[in-house]
Protein backbone atom coordinates (compact mmCIF):
# COMPACT_ATOMS: atom_id res chain seq x y z
CA UNK A 1 0.00 0.00 0.00
CA UNK A 2 1.91 3.18 -0.87
CA UNK A 3 1.11 6.39 1.14
CA UNK A 4 0.77 9.82 -0.37
CA UNK A 5 2.93 12.30 0.26
CA UNK A 6 2.49 16.04 1.04
CA UNK A 7 3.69 17.83 -1.79
CA UNK A 8 2.61 21.65 -0.44
CA UNK A 9 4.35 23.54 3.17
CA UNK A 10 1.45 24.19 5.72
CA UNK A 11 0.75 27.55 6.24
CA UNK A 12 1.76 28.00 10.20
CA UNK A 13 -0.46 31.16 9.72
CA UNK A 14 -3.18 29.13 9.21
CA UNK A 15 -2.94 26.09 11.81
CA UNK A 16 -2.47 28.65 14.46
CA UNK A 17 -5.96 29.99 13.14
CA UNK A 18 -7.20 26.52 12.88
CA UNK A 19 -6.01 25.57 16.83
CA UNK A 20 -7.62 28.80 17.78
CA UNK A 21 -10.87 28.42 16.35
CA UNK A 22 -10.54 24.86 17.64
CA UNK A 23 -9.87 26.25 21.24
CA UNK A 24 -12.29 29.47 21.08
CA UNK A 25 -15.17 27.02 20.00
CA UNK A 26 -14.97 24.54 22.79
CA UNK A 27 -14.92 27.58 25.04
CA UNK A 28 -18.24 28.97 23.63
CA UNK A 29 -19.74 24.81 23.96
CA UNK A 30 -20.39 25.24 20.24
CA UNK A 31 -19.37 22.60 17.72
CA UNK A 32 -17.00 22.80 15.47
CA UNK A 33 -18.32 22.28 11.67
CA UNK A 34 -15.94 21.91 8.63
CA UNK A 35 -17.95 24.73 7.00
CA UNK A 36 -16.52 27.25 9.82
CA UNK A 37 -13.08 25.86 9.29
CA UNK A 38 -13.05 26.51 5.70
CA UNK A 39 -14.08 30.23 5.79
CA UNK A 40 -12.48 30.75 9.39
CA UNK A 41 -9.30 28.94 8.57
CA UNK A 42 -8.92 29.33 4.20
CA UNK A 43 -10.52 32.12 4.37
CA UNK A 44 -13.42 30.35 2.17
CA UNK A 45 -11.32 28.93 -0.56
CA UNK A 46 -12.03 25.38 -1.90
CA UNK A 47 -9.19 23.00 -0.71
CA UNK A 48 -8.35 19.54 -2.06
CA UNK A 49 -9.40 16.92 0.58
CA UNK A 50 -5.42 15.90 1.32
CA UNK A 51 -5.06 19.70 2.31
CA UNK A 52 -7.83 19.98 4.32
CA UNK A 53 -6.82 16.47 5.91
CA UNK A 54 -2.91 17.35 6.26
CA UNK A 55 -4.21 20.61 8.41
CA UNK A 56 -6.49 18.90 10.28
CA UNK A 57 -3.70 16.51 11.47
CA UNK A 58 -1.19 19.12 12.31
CA UNK A 59 -3.86 21.03 14.02
CA UNK A 60 -4.33 17.69 16.04
CA UNK A 61 -0.79 17.36 16.62
CA UNK A 62 -0.50 20.75 18.24
CA UNK A 63 -3.39 20.14 20.23
CA UNK A 64 -2.35 17.02 21.41
CA UNK A 65 1.16 18.12 22.78
CA UNK A 66 0.40 21.52 23.86
CA UNK A 67 -3.17 21.16 25.26
CA UNK A 68 -3.44 17.26 25.87
CA UNK A 69 -6.39 17.49 23.60
CA UNK A 70 -7.95 16.39 20.32
CA UNK A 71 -10.73 17.37 17.98
CA UNK A 72 -12.92 14.36 17.32
CA UNK A 73 -15.68 13.87 14.74
CA UNK A 74 -18.97 13.66 16.38
CA UNK A 75 -21.72 10.58 15.69
CA UNK A 76 -23.52 11.66 11.90
CA UNK A 77 -26.57 13.87 12.77
CA UNK A 78 -29.53 14.19 10.19
CA UNK A 79 -27.04 17.12 8.90
CA UNK A 80 -24.03 16.17 6.22
CA UNK A 81 -21.69 18.86 7.71
CA UNK A 82 -19.04 17.08 9.48
CA UNK A 83 -18.70 18.67 13.34
CA UNK A 84 -16.03 18.28 15.75
CA UNK A 85 -15.46 18.81 19.51
CA UNK A 86 -12.18 18.78 21.46
CA UNK A 87 -12.16 15.88 23.86
CA UNK A 88 -9.46 15.18 26.46
CA UNK A 89 -6.76 12.93 25.66
CA UNK A 90 -5.00 12.46 28.83
CA UNK A 91 -5.97 10.05 31.00
CA UNK A 92 -6.86 10.09 34.56
CA UNK A 93 -3.29 9.15 36.03
CA UNK A 94 -1.29 11.78 33.85
CA UNK A 95 -4.58 14.56 34.99
CA UNK A 96 -3.89 13.71 38.80
CA UNK A 97 0.23 13.73 38.14
CA UNK A 98 0.01 17.35 36.32
CA UNK A 99 -2.27 18.31 39.21
CA UNK A 100 -5.41 18.56 37.74
CA UNK A 101 -8.37 17.26 39.21
CA UNK A 102 -10.44 15.14 36.71
CA UNK A 103 -14.23 16.08 38.37
CA UNK A 104 -13.54 20.14 38.80
CA UNK A 105 -14.59 21.46 35.06
CA UNK A 106 -14.34 25.00 35.65
CA UNK A 107 -10.79 24.37 36.56
CA UNK A 108 -9.90 22.20 33.45
CA UNK A 109 -11.72 25.01 31.41
CA UNK A 110 -9.98 27.87 32.95
CA UNK A 111 -6.39 26.11 32.51
CA UNK A 112 -7.46 25.32 28.50
CA UNK A 113 -8.35 29.05 28.15
CA UNK A 114 -4.98 30.41 29.60
CA UNK A 115 -2.77 27.47 27.90
CA UNK A 116 -4.93 28.41 24.46
CA UNK A 117 -3.84 32.35 24.88
CA UNK A 118 -0.51 31.39 25.90
CA UNK A 119 -0.26 29.32 22.66
CA UNK A 120 -1.68 32.23 20.39
CA UNK A 121 0.46 34.53 21.38
CA UNK A 122 4.02 32.78 20.47
CA UNK A 123 4.26 30.91 23.53
CA UNK A 124 5.19 33.97 25.56
CA UNK A 125 3.77 36.02 28.57
CA UNK A 126 4.35 39.56 29.14
CA UNK A 127 4.37 40.07 32.74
Amino acid sequence: MATETVEFELDNRKLKSFVRLALFSEASRAGLKRTDISRMVFDGETVSQNVYAAYFAKTNEILANEFGLELRELPKSNSSVKTYVLANRLSTMDRSAAGLQSDDSAFLGLAALTLALIYVHGSKVRD
